[in-house]
């Protein structure tokens, strides 16, 4: 049985398989664009709904990432008001109730593959750098 390949959008990369884990190594707010702007457009195109949690530690905001989104995928506020992708600042995502509760986290994100998949996406992707933990 051959597995279902996803286009990363990161051309060193290649195709992956649904649940891939990326660690990434990058020393400028560019480099880290260059890597998560490719990937996002990418799952936009093959129907998936993208998850971009922010760390403000990386010397990005949420309004710099949609910004950059928006760039390349000229159709970014379609997605943006139906809900294919969301951008969330880390502390909205990972500190909600004041404090980081690993399984409230983790529901969440099983909360959200769950509505994603009951809406027809294909699947999740998914960013959320845990650098904002070396500054808390």
């Amino acid at each position: 049985m051959a597995r279902d390949l996803r286009k990363s959008g990161i051309p060193v990369v290649g195709d992956v398989p649904w649940g891939t884990h990326f660690c990434t190594f990058y020393e400028t707010t560019q480099d880290l664009l260059d890597i998560l702007v490719p990937f996002f457009k990418a799952g936009l195109e093959s129907k998936e709904f993208c998850l971009w949690i922010v760390s403000h530690s990386e010397l990005l905001t949420t309004q710099e990432a949609t910004s950059a989104l928006r760039k390349v995928v000229p159709d970014l506020d379609r997605h943006l008001s139906e809900g294919s992708i969301e951008l969330v600042a880390h502390n909205e995502w990972f500190l909600e109730g004041g404090g980081f509760d690993f399984h409230r986290v983790s529901s969440r994100f099983g909360k959200k593959l769950n509505e994603a998949l009951a809406k027809g996406y294909a699947g999740m992707r998914v960013n959320g750098s845990p650098a904002w933990l070396l500054r808390a």
